[in-house]
């Protein structure tokens, strides 16, 4: 998802939390819709949420 964001494929961190500190600034600036279909456990929703944006979830 990093690369459809404009994060060239060789600049994304192999590890999980580089690759969610790097999702969160790429978006931190941008509004986005972001639907997630049945997570398993709202830890789940919380990686892909920016940190300081107003967020939604039913």
């Amino acid at each position: 998802m990093l690369e459809a964001f404009g994060v060239a494929p060789g600049a994304v961190p192999a590890g999980l939390d580089a690759r969610t500190a790097l999702y969160r600034s790429v978006l931190a600036d941008r509004r986005v819709l972001l639907l997630l279909d049945t997570p398993a456990t709202p830890r789940r929703c919380a990686r892909c949420c920016p940190a300081r944006r107003a967020v939604s979830s039913s």
